[in-house]
């Protein structure tokens, strides 16, 4: 079968793929990385959370209480899962793309 472009080609083996990956339950996540939003991240979890199968929340090094608050938000609302950046720089494109292909991997979500 020949194909005229990388889109087309994508387009007609993205559904093989997907109905072979294992189901988690998990359709929709958000990834998200705070640093000192002791103010307004209770709100943000609580507000989307709702609307998502789990959230990622990626801590970059804050230093008020936003990590005590997710946490007890985690514990609260469940599916959230609240992790260290892997470095303290704010290099936020690399950082949310390595955690979008790892929970994708992880999760097969949509």
């Amino acid at each position: 079968m020949k194909f005229r472009s990388l889109k087309s080609l994508i387009r007609w083996a993205r559904p093989k793929f997907v109905q072979n990956a294992p189901k988690s339950g998990i359709r929709t996540l958000s990834i998200t990385m705070v640093k000192n939003e002791q103010d307004i991240i209770e709100t943000f979890l609580r507000t989307n959370r709702p609307y998502l199968d789990a959230m990622i929340v990626m801590d970059n090094g804050s230093i008020d209480a936003t990590r005590s608050i997710a946490i007890k938000c985690a514990q609260e609302l469940g599916g959230i899962f609240v992790v260290d950046s892997p470095k303290d720089t704010y290099d936020q494109a690399a950082q949310i793309n390595a955690a979008l292909l790892y929970s994708q991997s992880a999760f097969f979500a949509d």
